[in-house]
């Protein structure tokens, strides 16, 4: 069990998940259904890789639920189309609808419905996720590519940190990551360390966290594909393993370095990455994409989750991604 933990309000990290130890390798479906990850036979028979687009403004990430219905950050600057594959989709602007807390307060979540059917893999009511999320996740986003492996010495005083003169050693002050160049949807993997709320802009968020970890610089063994969001991949999809299915638990909202004069761009072994927790909001999600045949999901349920309505606010402003 992981300890929740609430964190201070912070600028919105925009956060791929990237996969540092294979390289650029993690960018298609096939790569991520044969290391057991979600999305079936080659990667496009269910939910996972195929489900993450990308929106024309910012290059920020999207994810397909269902019924021609989009999710995403709200921070991110969507535009007026989104991507899957090779096809970009036009976005019906009056269906943009935010989401809310349990306060009815309004979070960093966004919905919008598409004007075609993208013939996507459906997110069904029972595969989003309606417990935290723990343990293993694998994150999906278009967030940036990996440069090579990075060494930096925090002197105290230069800004940003000058590259170690030793690279390989791991005294208290130095410190290891990745440059960052291009952009490509990728997949990754982390482990769930700690929930809470974070307030990003003026909205607060219920999260799940996850760190960057390697052992010689926080003590933590990497997994193979240990990720860790970074520029697009807001709005991107994580997925876990949950009563004998892969569901959908949470979209990538930000990131955290909880150092300061650490190179940008870059990330480094310690870095926190923000997903939301989707088990909060997902009354709200399954009541507004219908059934294939048409119906309305839990319109006319009563929220577990404590929620006073759905308090959808349409074209409600967003912040430049």
């Amino acid at each position: 069990m992981y300890a929740a933990v609430v964190w201070a309000t912070f600028v919105a990290g925009r956060a791929q998940a990237v996969s540092v130890v294979s390289g650029n390798g993690n960018n298609d479906g096939a790569s991520l259904a044969t290391y057991g990850g979600p999305g079936g036979a080659g990667g496009v028979s269910e939910p996972g890789f195929v489900s993450v687009g990308r929106t024309s403004t910012g290059n920020a990430s999207a994810t397909y639920i269902g019924s021609r219905w989009v999710l995403t950050a709200a921070h991110n600057s969507i535009g007026t189309t989104v991507s899957f594959g090779a096809t970009t989709y036009n976005i019906d602007a009056g269906t943009i609808t935010t989401l809310d807390n349990p306060d009815s307060s309004p979070t960093d979540l966004v919905m919008f419905r598409i004007t075609a059917d993208p013939g996507l893999p459906e997110i069904t009511p029972d595969l989003i996720s309606s417990t935290a999320a723990t343990g293993h996740q694998f994150m999906i986003g278009n967030g940036k590519n990996v440069t090579g492996q990075q060494f930096w010495h925090d002197d105290g005083v230069t800004d940003p940190w000058p590259a170690d003169a030793t690279p390989g050693s791991v005294d208290p002050d130095d410190y290891s990551g990745f440059g960052l160049l291009g952009r490509i949807i990728g997949w990754g993997e982390n482990e769930v360390t700690a929930s809470g709320v974070i307030t990003i802009g003026s909205d607060d968020v219920h999260v799940f966290v996850t760190q960057f970890d390697d052992p010689d610089y926080t003590g933590t063994a990497s997994l193979t594909h240990e990720a860790q969001g970074s520029s697009g991949d807001s709005g991107g999809a994580t997925f876990g393993f949950v009563d004998g299915q892969w569901k959908l638990t949470g979209i990538i909202l930000a990131v955290s370095s909880p150092r300061p004069r650490q190179p940008d761009p870059s990330i480094a072994f310690g870095d926190f990455t923000f997903v939301a927790d989707l088990s909060v909001y997902r009354d709200q999600i399954i009541a507004i994409v219908p059934e294939p045949g048409g119906l309305i999901l839990g319109a006319m349920a009563t929220l577990a989750v404590g929620l006073c309505g759905l308090g959808r606010r349409r074209n409600r402003p967003r912040r430049p991604f």
